[in-house]
């Protein structure tokens, strides 16, 4: 039975996340904070509600450093989400939520007035969520996006670490328990990570790993795109048993991630549970995941079942000639090329290259094409598509053929004389 004091912490913690989703004017800030930390020194610190309140509170307080730019609410809302994460032991489905909360807070402050100290502090926090064994593998995703992006603005080594750890998560998040629709509108998001990748990996010289990291990406991407089935799928094929029990504890440790009232904090006699209580719960969805993944890389067939293609298995897809990849990002795109008997990677850097100009090309295409009536095939002649699409293919080879072709030695006379006006 509850008891009068937990009664009062959950009236003033309704009545907080009521203030909360308000208009957010000072006065509704001021009241929100004053309720909290009412909310705060009621609950004690081992109360299952006590990081959660404060992780209220410290949201609280930086909405009003956003509001009002002063410097001592952004310290009091770390101070809050720190202690957040220091009552929460490792393993809670919940702690990595708190540190991400905790690194947005961070951020904020080096932000508003850079030190070295914050935002070292910022890209450990982002790493230990990152690298955390528990909860969603999407949160976890967008800690290890966050880190490498953090690491390499300042060009750190550590970048090729947390992208790695981000490839690690990936078939995790966008196979696992997810539907069609869910799988592309995962899209976006994945393929931008794995071009910031390929892009730091070649940054750092590292042309192999990012071969491996582009063949990953093009399998998870475009197989969400192209491929109604998934690795799950297939495994169910042949081991429905497996497959159905590594879907239902993925589905369980994602669950247990998600931070509601009553979210794994209560037992089966409807007692509230202890925060380690939680922990322990949730490491042993973990461990029985580990367990699922090592019975079904044991079988045949299944050895890298959910892992990234290793850079000595995509030597020998080179037996017939080159195989070029071409990566475009933002600031730099660049060809990667790997040649028949040989493991090692090229790269040819193409400067011209611009991805808006490659993205209006696609728009080009794609209007031409509808234009043309040619979406389906068997398709008919290229009636009036002749000068826009001479152009893509004059802005294609310009920009991407001919520099890998000059690389690689091949001699392009007669091609570029079939592009003179």
């Amino acid at each position: 039975m509850a008891t009068p004091t937990s009664l009062l912490i959950s009236i003033i913690s309704e009545s907080a996340s009521a203030i909360s989703l308000s208009i957010w004017a000072t006065s509704h800030l001021d009241e929100a904070i004053t309720t909290q930390q009412r909310a705060v020194s009621l609950t004690p610190d081992g109360h299952p509600d006590k990081p959660q309140c404060l992780i209220n509170l410290g949201t609280s307080f930086r909405n009003r450093f956003e509001r009002l730019g002063d410097r001592v609410d952004l310290d009091e809302a770390i101070t809050a989400q720190q202690e957040a994460v220091h009552l929460t032991p490792d393993g809670h489905p919940h702690k990595l939520i708190y540190l991400n909360n905790l690194g947005i807070s961070l951020l904020a402050r080096f932000e508003f007035q850079p030190d070295d100290a914050t935002f070292a502090r910022a890209v450990s926090t982002y790493a230990q969520s990152a690298k955390s064994s528990s909860g969603p593998p999407s949160q976890r995703f967008s800690a290890a996006n966050q880190w490498a992006s953090l690491c390499f603005s300042v060009h750190s080594q550590e970048t090729l670490d947390a992208y790695s750890t981000l490839f690690t998560l990936l078939p995790h998040v966008v196979w696992l328990g997810r539907t069609v629709d869910q799988r592309h509108k995962d899209v976006p998001r994945t393929g931008n990570a794995v071009a910031d990748a390929v892009n730091a990996a070649i940054h750092f010289g590292r042309s192999d790993l990012a071969l491996e990291w582009v063949e990953q990406g093009r399998s998870i991407v475009w197989g969400q795109i192209l491929r109604l089935r998934t690795p799950l799928d297939e495994l169910r094929q042949h081991h429905p048993n497996e497959a159905n029990e590594l879907e239902r504890n993925s589905r369980a440790l994602d669950a247990s991630g998600v931070p509601h009232p009553g979210n794994l904090l209560q037992s089966t006699d409807g007692a509230s549970q202890s925060l380690e209580e939680v922990a322990q719960a949730h490491r042993r969805l973990a461990e029985e995941y580990d367990f699922i993944l090592t019975r079904i890389r044991s079988l045949p067939g299944y050895s890298e079942f959910l892992q990234p293609t290793k850079f000595t298995s995509l030597c020998d897809t080179a037996t017939s000639g080159p195989v070029v990849v071409v990566n475009s990002h933002e600031t730099r795109c660049d060809a990667l090329i790997l040649l028949p008997c040989t493991s090692q990677v090229s790269h040819v850097s193409l400067p011209t290259l611009r991805v808006s100009a490659a993205r209006e090309m696609q728009l080009q295409l794609t209007g031409l094409i509808r234009g043309a009536d040619i979406i389906q095939r068997p398709c008919g002649p290229y009636d009036e598509t002749g000068t826009g699409l001479s152009d893509i293919l004059k802005f294609l080879w310009s920009h991407v053929v001919q520099p890998i072709l000059s690389y690689l030695g091949v001699s392009y006379f007669l091609c570029t004389l079939a592009f003179c006006d």
